[in-house]
């Protein structure tokens, strides 16, 4: 009988600590937040900010399509001359 009481007593000891909560749970759940709250504002800053480097990429796209076109007009007037 003494085992079974020693069952008992170890069942009721673990119900009163499932009300203790582990410090290192909590403070792993609050970094884990912290993260999705931190990685839910990057994306909205990056969804409303509008990509600069996007329009100057397409500026020296044009301005070099722009060169090209002058080259190849030229290298078409030396060979109407010739």
């Amino acid at each position: 009988m003494m085992k079974f009481e020693d069952w008992i007593e170890f069942l009721k000891s673990r119900d009163t600590r499932k009300n203790e909560t582990n410090p290192f749970v909590v403070f792993l759940a609050v970094i884990g937040v912290i993260a999705a709250i931190c990685g839910i504002v990057y994306l909205l800053y990056r969804h409303f900010v509008p990509d600069y480097l996007e329009d100057l990429q397409e500026d020296y796209e044009d301005d070099l399509d722009d060169y090209f076109e002058e080259e190849d007009e030229e290298k078409k007037e030396e060979e109407k001359e010739e």
